[in-house]
């Protein structure tokens, strides 16, 4: 399930990542459109993992979020779906 934490983390992953790439780029003396396409797709490539696993490490870690399915079980009755649930 994506959430808007996930969402968040990704693109901050993916830009992180892609500009991390694009400076390196640049540092080694590829001044072109080409450096800037490459630096994309590595972002792509590596922060979107990067950006859920640090969603899902975030939401292990925390002791008040919700569990998945967003039900608590220390809920009361009339916040609870018809199953009780």
């Amino acid at each position: 399930m994506k959430t808007r934490l996930s969402w968040f983390t990704t693109t901050l992953a993916v830009a992180c990542v892609a500009g991390a790439a694009l400076i390196a780029f640049f540092v080694f003396g590829y001044y072109s459109l080409g450096a800037l396409l490459w630096s994309a797709v590595i972002g792509l490539a590596l922060g979107v993992p990067l950006g859920l696993w640090a969603s899902k490490r975030i939401k292990r870690r925390d002791p008040d979020w919700p569990p998945q399915d967003g039900l608590r079980k220390d809920a009361p009755a009339a916040t609870r779906g018809p199953n009780g649930l």
